[in-house]
């Protein structure tokens, strides 16, 4: 113990921008499964856990920015074409540009109408099919 003391006392007499040149080039020695197990010891030397993600700084806030964002393109999804199924297909046809056959099978088995279209888009689609008889929803895209 008295080495470890010795380099402490050593360390201690270093500028800062040595000691952390010094405490980089140790770490670096490590390599990955001794700085794992140096950080559990000096976790439960301390009495603390080590933060992951990079913790609470100066990214939080635009992390959140980022979740406060609306979506700005949209998918279409036509469920089911209700009881009107071929006005339905006429509003697949006209929207999506899609032969006889593959609206009516769009029409059939449901799935994305149109995808990434800005809100009043796909709003003015939704109240299309809507108003033809489907079930549809906009998810964001």
């Amino acid at each position: 113990m008295g080495t470890l003391t010795n380099l402490l006392d050593e360390s201690q007499k270093l500028a800062e921008a040595e000691r952390v040149e010094f405490l980089g080039t140790l770490l670096e020695r490590e390599g990955a499964l001794g700085l794992s197990r140096l950080l559990r010891s000096l976790e439960a030397k301390l009495g603390v856990t080590a933060a992951t993600g990079g913790g609470a700084g100066p990214a939080a806030p635009a992390a959140e920015s980022r979740k406060a964002e609306a979506p700005t393109s949209f998918d279409v999804v036509l469920k089911s074409p209700g009881a009107k199924k071929i006005d339905v297909i006429k509003v697949i046809r006209e929207v999506s540009g899609l032969d006889l056959m593959g609206a009516k099978n769009l029409a059939e088995k449901g799935g994305e109408v149109k995808k990434g279209v800005p809100k009043e888009e796909a709003d003015t689609l939704l109240k299309k099919l809507k108003d033809a008889g489907a079930e549809a929803e906009v998810k964001p895209a």
